[in-house]
């Protein structure tokens, strides 16, 4: 009767551990599917002063100017000018401001304007 019981109970500790596993793994899935981890690579960057993302950003305000993705053109996006994780330039930034600011040379002027965090078409 004791070793009946003792693998009763074996197998619903299984079963639990085995449930747990799942929805820690549906729970990343559903994460992943909706952009949840969307700006870890960033977090952790900035958590560790990672190195400058200018061009990568410059490539993303161009892309977004000649695809006039007026959405893109205006969201705020980190923007690391060196490893100085004190530098109050390294913060979030349209690129809107940093096409108006000439902070990085490499962003074109754009026809698009942001007015009061909605974009706008100008």
């Amino acid at each position: 009767m004791k070793r009946e019981m003792s693998k009763k109970a074996q197998m619903s500790l299984e079963t639990i551990v085995g449930l747990i596993i799942l929805v820690v793994l549906l729970v990343f899935v559903i994460l992943y599917l909706t952009g949840g981890f969307e700006g870890a690579g960033q977090w952790w960057s900035n958590l560790l002063g990672g190195d400058s993302n200018l061009a990568a950003v410059a490539t993303g305000c161009n892309t977004a100017c000649s695809t006039e993705s007026d959405n893109d053109w205006c969201r705020l996006r980190t923007v690391r000018f060196d490893k100085n994780k004190d530098n109050p330039d390294n913060r979030k930034w349209s690129c809107d401001e940093l096409s108006k600011s000439g902070k990085i040379k490499d962003i074109d002027s754009c026809a698009i304007t942001c007015t009061a965090g909605t974009p706008a078409a100008g």
